[in-house]
């Protein structure tokens, strides 16, 4: 057992300092609490854990044990139930890189199988948290290096694979642990692999067998938080943006990325694509759905001269357009009498933290200043959010 988790788990001590966190106890006073009944390091461990799972509960994780690096990268429920509900009716499965368990979680009501962790303090705390949630006769929790199991000979297969070292995220897919050929050579078919949001899908689909294989940008209210390979397991297209809480999906049919509209002048809206579609390179698909065009080839701001409603994007009405200078920018927000200013940026190289403290905004009104490169040149815009248009949050 290691050392830095007490055994027995002092779960009554748990409980104490759970109490003690909700009361906004100061930790000297809370620890000082604790050590009247319990070792120190019994103490330190309840306190510290209490504050992690007082930010579990944000990610609908209450109640359970985690460290602190698995609960950052620990997903969303609503995500993990999501892609859960993918795997009903397939049989066995085997998860690969499980952690603390917030997708065993799910994946154990959809099916039986193992999941394996090679951490030994998150091994211990997975095995936990499936019997709190009365789930361990679903789901085996193990200890092992995920390289090591005989993954193929179960019915369907789902792998977290490490994507960070010394910190810093891993963007060369030899580098996972384990890799992604790795991965794809040991799962099963009809498989899932949660792959660093900024891989490049093009690379994506060459290396994998495209005619099985299907790619979902999965995103949080305004932002981008996953990035999924499926294998045999059928999606709404090749390359899908699933945005939640509304659920609300974006599919392609083909691996190639959709071509853009050709590029046009500014009109009176200006939509700002969810970072999932355009990671994705779904920009061309939505600017034909919501008969918009983009302002240069290369840049994902959109634009029409007419609102259309959806939930890929934030609809801005414009103020104002005009070349990129402090003193263009300046002279806009006074004109419209604007005082809290959010910048947006595409294709830009400008400082947006330095730009916001020289922009001597003032006045009531909140707009959004978005700079983008279009041909050779740098434009600012100024514009509102339509009321009834943004169904984005963010945060």
């Amino acid at each position: 057992m290691p050392a830095s988790i007490p055994h027995p788990m002092p779960l009554p001590a748990l409980h104490v300092a759970d109490q003690l966190a909700t009361q906004e106890a100061p930790p000297h006073q809370a620890l000082q609490t604790l050590r009247k009944h319990q070792p120190p390091e019994v103490a330190a461990w309840a306190w510290e854990m209490a504050l992690v799972r007082q930010k579990a509960v944000l990610k609908g994780l209450d109640g359970l044990l985690f460290t602190r690096e698995a609960l950052e990268q620990a997903t969303r429920q609503q995500l993990a139930a999501h892609r859960a509900k993918r795997f009903q009716g397939l049989g066995p499965l085997i998860e690969l890189g499980a952690g603390c368990g917030a997708d065993t979680l799910h994946l154990a009501q959809v099916a039986k199988g193992i999941a394996v962790e090679l951490d030994p303090i998150r091994a211990i705390y997975l095995h936990h948290n499936l019997q709190t949630r009365n789930l361990s006769h679903k789901m085996l929790a193990v200890r092992g290096n995920a390289e090591q199991f005989a993954a193929r000979h179960f019915a369907c297969g789902f792998a977290d694979p490490a994507r960070r070292e010394q910190g810093k995220r891993l963007l060369d897919l030899n580098a996972y642990s384990p890799s992604l050929a790795r991965l794809m050579h040991n799962l099963p078919g009809p498989c899932a692999i949660k792959l660093a949001p900024a891989q490049n899908p093009d690379e994506l689909f060459a290396l994998a067998n495209s005619a099985s294989v299907s790619l979902e940008w999965v995103g949080w209210l305004g932002e981008l938080k996953e990035l999924v390979l499926w294998r045999a397991i059928p999606l709404q297209g090749k390359r899908v943006v699933t945005l939640f809480p509304s659920g609300a999906t974006l599919a392609c049919d083909a691996t190639q990325a959709p071509p853009w509209p050709e590029a046009k002048s500014i009109g009176n809206i200006l939509y700002d694509p969810h970072p999932a579609v355009v990671r994705a390179n779904l920009v061309g698909l939505l600017a034909r759905q919501i008969d918009a065009f983009p302002l240069d080839s290369q840049i994902a701001f959109l634009s029409a001269n007419s609102p259309t409603p959806t939930p890929f994007g934030r609809v801005l009405e414009v103020l104002e357009a005009f070349p990129f200078s402090l003193n263009n920018i300046r002279s806009a927000l006074r004109t419209h009498k604007i005082g809290h200013v959010e910048i947006v940026k595409r294709g830009s190289a400008i400082d947006a933290v330095a730009l916001k403290k020289n922009l001597k905004a003032q006045g009531d009104m909140h707009a959004t200043l978005a700079l983008a490169r279009v041909g050779e040149k740098q434009m600012g815009i100024l514009a509102k959010p339509l009321p009834g248009f943004n169904q984005i949050v963010v945060q």
